[in-house]
């Protein structure tokens, strides 16, 4: 049996041997934008005749993408759009085509307690053959030590033949405490849209009680943090040199507890941001993308820093990857700011089919995005939906201070200007 030190270094060294072999040589991601294999892990499905088996099922689907996401060769689809699919249900070829992957993780847990079976089977999505499978019986043993020992043994097994020049960091459950982690990844959702003074406060005490669940939990700190660069960032402080240096105080003690939690970077390039110090808020995302190259929250916040810091269409692949990590997630900020993206790189066709595609698909709308699409209209020459949303704008005039908003998010002012002159425009014109 691999004791759990090696077991722990068996999870760096992940890479399927089927990806080498179909799919050719993958570039080390670096700073690069994957566009190389791409795995879902389905929910393992729970088959024992009473049901004490679904927390273990539960517990192996996250562990499995948590280390396999360390890897920035391979792309691993998020929890939350792998959820909607249930394995009896969907076959690789359907899931192929949903989430755009090349391979699917098939897992089942059967047995009891005093003997568990778990079996895991990888597929080829555009063939739908079986690449590869195995079995795994344990005895009785305590639920987080059984599930993290057949997470590493599945990945092990699905690790033959990776090439040693593409392994990457180790990768650690962020923490056992389930309700603590549960509890940060629904606050990051509560956020969007992340303008609106009530969800940052609602979110803030979610996270705040993440840190009373579990205070060695990075994640915590870290989202902690996020509220108050957000409370900053989007002019809702009444001390914003404040929210500020809060923001950058929690997430240091983040990155004391886990220095590769990419959201602490990002944080602390939002709140670079709120101080206008755009070269510094670029190196911290810079920094969240080499330790998280697979979070789709870092990517899509390494689109918005790029972005609004004159680099809008270095920003647009990160907009894009993000949706690819996390696709069926619509309570996300992804295609939002990949419509700001292709707005300020000129390409409005792109950005208005990006903003439309969100309200479809009910995620967050707020009134940063209502400027964003009346300004499009505007730009595209469609006047009377460019009227009909400036008018819609009034709704938030005493609430939000979008024009403030707006010059101090772009780094250069005419950029500012592309967003505020059509507005200024349509309202003289009323």
């Amino acid at each position: 049996m691999v004791s759990g030190s090696g077991l722990f270094l068996v999870a760096v060294a992940v890479l399927v041997w089927v990806f080498l072999t179909s799919e050719g040589d993958i570039e080390q991601l670096g700073h690069e934008i994957s566009g190389g294999p791409s795995l879902a892990v389905l929910p393992f499905d729970d088959v024992t005749a009473d049901g004490s088996g679904e927390q273990l099922a539960a517990g192996l689907t996250e562990d499995i993408i948590t280390d396999l996401s360390q890897l920035p060769a391979i792309d691993v689809i998020a929890l939350s759009s792998v959820l909607p699919f249930e394995a009896r249900k969907s076959t690789p070829a359907l899931i192929g085509r949903e989430l755009r992957v090349s391979h699917v993780l098939f897992g089942s847990v059967r047995g009891s307690p005093e003997q568990w079976r778990v079996t895991a089977q990888l597929y080829d999505t555009k063939s739908g053959n079986q690449v590869w499978a195995q079995r795994f019986d344990r005895g009785l043993s305590g639920t987080l030590a059984l599930q993290d020992e057949l997470a590493l043994k599945i990945v092990e097994g699905m690790s033959v033949g990776f090439r040693g020049d593409l392994l990457n960091r180790p990768g650690r459950p962020p923490t056992e405490n389930v309700a603590a982690h549960a509890l940060y990844k629904q606050a990051l959702d509560l956020v969007n849209p992340p303008n609106d003074m009530g969800r940052l406060l609602a979110a803030r005490r979610a996270f705040e009680r993440v840190i009373e669940l579990d205070p060695n939990y990075a994640g915590g700190y870290a989202g902690t943090a996020y509220t108050h660069a957000f409370m900053a960032f989007w002019g809702r402080s009444e001390s914003p040199d404040q929210d500020a240096q809060r923001a950058f105080d929690l997430s240091a003690r983040a990155l004391e507890l886990d220095p590769s939690f990419g959201l602490a970077y990002s944080t602390r390039a939002f709140a670079h941001q709120a101080r206008r110090d755009f070269d510094e808020a670029v190196l911290a995302s810079d920094k969240a993308i080499e330790v998280r190259p697979n979070d789709p929250y870092v990517a899509i916040y390494h689109a918005a820093v790029l972005l609004s810091s004159g680099a809008p269409t270095k920003g647009i692949p990160y907009a894009e990857r993000a949706l690819r990590l996390d696709p069926l997630n619509p309570r996300t900020p992804y295609l939002n700011i990949l419509g700001m993206a292709n707005f300020h790189a000129g390409r409005y066709p792109q950005a208005l089919d990006a903003f439309e595609r969100n309200i479809a698909r009910g995620g967050p709308f707020g009134a940063h995005i209502q400027i964003y699409l009346t300004a499009t209209y505007a730009h595209l020459g469609k006047m009377d939906e460019a009227r009909e949303n400036r008018a819609a704008l009034e709704l938030y005039r005493d609430d939000f201070p979008w024009k403030d908003w707006i010059r101090r998010w772009m780094k250069e002012p005419e950029e500012a200007e592309r967003v505020l002159g059509p507005l200024r425009e349509l309202a003289a014109g009323q």
